[in-house]
């Protein structure tokens, strides 16, 4: 099966995270993601507080900059999330991460600090664009250990690439 298509497959597919079940609200917003209506959705006090759509890590980044109060305490439902996006998500004080796609470095940077992760799949790292390397926005914060530097690292290279 092409990259693509097991990546579609993915995105699909009935979300099952581990024995619990997932919340209805966080189900919501995991349909909402699948249907291409939002990449990234906010669950605070059983509702749907906020969500934001766009490409990459730029709507979990524009959730941090413009609704950081909404980040705090609430549920964080993300289509991919890797070490970059764990960053934004414990700078906003999120409690849990629910994501189709987590990497094992996202899974564990949030549990350290506390933080609760639900995954359809996990994955070794997450890849470019291309499935020719590393993303580069993972690249950009590879070994960085604290979150507020990493969160500085990411503006940097979304600037060096012209997307900020």
């Amino acid at each position: 099966m092409k990259k693509t298509a097991w990546l579609l497959a993915l995105l699909v597919a009935p979300v099952t995270l581990g024995s619990e079940p997932a919340a209805p609200q966080v189900e919501a917003a995991l349909v909402q993601i699948k249907a291409g209506e939002a990449s990234c959705v906010l669950v605070k006090e059983g509702a749907i507080v906020t969500e934001a759509l766009g490409s990459g890590i730029l709507p979990l980044l524009s959730l941090l900059d413009e609704k950081r109060g909404d980040m705090e305490g609430a549920d964080l439902v993300d289509k991919i999330v890797g070490r970059a996006a764990a960053m934004i998500a414990i700078e906003g004080g999120v409690r849990s991460v629910t994501a189709m796609v987590m990497s094992e470095d996202a899974r564990e940077l949030l549990q350290a600090h506390g933080i609760a992760t639900h995954a359809r799949t996990y994955v070794p790292q997450i890849l470019n664009r291309h499935f020719s390397g590393r993303c580069p926005m993972e690249q950009a914060v590879y070994e960085i250990e604290d979150c507020a530097a990493g969160v500085d690292a990411l503006r940097v290279r979304l600037h060096e690439m012209g997307i900020i």
